[in-house]
């Protein structure tokens, strides 16, 4: 009899064990569907129940009209789909989410792509039809403007320059969009949109480095502009020189420059700084050196933000000779 209960146990163990190991805990539902948070704590892994409907998605789109930047050409999109969503694939919406989340290393701004309305709403403990369809269009309308400022910037430089005459081809963005979906790859779209140059890939390297540089940046006083300072000469500007070239770790704390004479110690420290920005190396400290110490970190990365919308302004291909 003993044995009996204890085949009776061990069945009853065993068929636990197989219900547990069958069941997944984190699908309340088979139409869950994980997306990414826009937050960086944890910007991949939250469910959500991606439906909804026809009737939600054109009274959002009514709604929203003042408030996209791309709302003719998303429009056009939905009537086409007849109001089908359009992010309804698990991979290709995670993908374009990871791109908003980062387009800070293009020198672009999540607040011109709704970054924080739709990660409002992935946030939400249980996003509803209404919700997914505001969702869907926000997603839609940022694919259009983002793709839009990647290949022609955000400005148009002829509103800017009376002489510009650089021209371009013209793109589809609803036929790019649509190809997208269909091969279900965002990432090599926005490739071929970007400007390929390696100076502009490495402005986006310069960009990293000096968004970390101007968050640790400490203020300093910055040197007034003249006349030339040669070696051996007095100028009361010297001692500022050297304490931003100290600052800069270029030059040694222990070097004395309260006389105000240009010394060799100062040059050889003068030197390395243009050698290092690019400048004449020659020891003279004129006003392009002077204008160069007192960059900040912050002037340098706007500087930056500057010359990659420049870029985005040129054709992808410049030919042999540029």
């Amino acid at each position: 009899m003993t044995k009996f209960f204890q085949n009776i146990f061990l069945l009853t163990v065993f068929t636990c064990l197989l219900i547990s190991c069958n069941q997944n805990p984190g699908d309340s539902s088979a139409k869950e569907d994980p997306s990414p948070e826009l937050t960086s704590e944890n910007p991949i892994g939250k469910r959500i129940n991606y439906e909804t409907s026809k009737q939600a998605l054109q009274s959002d789109l009514e709604k929203f009209e003042g408030e996209l930047s791309s709302f003719p050409e998303t429009e056009m999109l939905y009537t086409h789909r007849d109001y089908k969503p359009v992010w309804s694939k698990k991979a290709l919406r995670n993908d374009f989410l990871e791109v908003l989340i980062n387009v800070e290393n293009e020198g672009l701004s999540g607040e011109d792509y709704h970054v924080k309305k739709i990660e409002t709403i992935l946030n939400s403990r249980k996003p509803g039809e209404d919700s997914i369809a505001k969702l869907d269009i926000l997603l839609t309308d940022a694919f259009f403007t983002y793709a839009h400022d990647l290949y022609f910037g955000k400005l148009d430089p002829k509103e800017l320059y009376n002489n510009w005459g650089v021209s371009r081809k013209d793109i589809d963005l609803i036929s790019l969009l649509q190809n997208s979906l269909e091969k279900n790859d965002i990432n090599s779209t926005f490739e071929q949109l970007r400007p390929s140059h390696p100076i502009y890939s490495r402005l986006k390297l310069a960009l990293e480095e000096y968004r970390q540089l101007k968050e640790e940046e400490q203020p300093f006083i910055k040197v007034e502009k003249g006349e030339l300072i040669k070696l051996g000469e007095k100028d009361s500007r010297i001692t500022g020189i050297a304490e931003r070239l100290k600052e800069l770790k270029l030059l040694q704390d222990t070097i004395d420059t309260k006389d105000s004479i240009y010394s060799e110690a100062l040059q050889k420290a003068v030197k390395q700084f243009q050698k290092n920005k690019g400048l004449q190396v020659d020891g003279v400290i004129g006003n392009s050196t002077i204008a160069e110490l007192n960059m900040s970190p912050s002037e340098r990365y706007n500087q930056i933000l500057a010359n990659l919308e420049r870029w985005r302004w040129y054709p992808r291909d410049l030919g042999e000779h540029y």
